[in-house]
């Protein structure tokens, strides 16, 4: 781990950001061997499967299609409509809240769930669950995507 951490360090120095990435992930992997953390290991293999430590740009975004596409679904199951294209601007909206369809949010959650205010609780824990996750999620991909660019066209 020592080892991979000193030839970061000189490919920083060098001013080599591909090595520098590459013994990064080397030191994370090695991290996740020695230590016998149950939380690190986890955070270790998830960030090497949705980004390839932090330098993949497709992972990401493919990763952010998907959850699109599951809330998508999730958000369509609850609903009064089934109208798959509503649905999906909805999942839209909450993942890309920086967009101009998050304007469109409340006009499309009006579409969607007409029948909002005699939901039972079971449908009010579900609705709640699926937008906080939506948009958790959407952060956290968008995030990697802006990650793996940084990481990609850095100088």
């Amino acid at each position: 781990m020592q080892a991979y951490r000193a030839l970061k360090n000189m490919a920083h120095e060098s001013k080599n950001h591909r090595q520098e990435l590459a013994f990064f992930a080397m030191e994370l992997m090695a991290e996740h061997e020695y230590k016998d953390n149950h939380l690190n290991s986890l955070m270790i293999n998830l960030y090497e499967i949705f980004s390839d430590f932090g330098q993949s740009v497709f992972k990401p975004s493919a990763w952010l299609f998907f959850t699109m596409i599951f809330f998508t679904i999730g958000y369509q199951h609850i609903s009064a409509t089934q109208n798959t294209l509503l649905a999906f601007f909805y999942s839209l909206s909450n993942c890309l809240p920086f967009g101009g369809l998050w304007r469109q949010s409340e006009y499309l959650f009006q579409q969607l769930f007409p029948h909002a205010e005699s939901w039972s609780y079971f449908q009010k824990f579900a609705y709640y669950t699926l937008v906080t996750f939506n948009g958790l999620l959407g952060f956290i991909f968008i995030f990697l995507i802006g990650l793996g660019l940084r990481n990609r066209f850095r100088l």
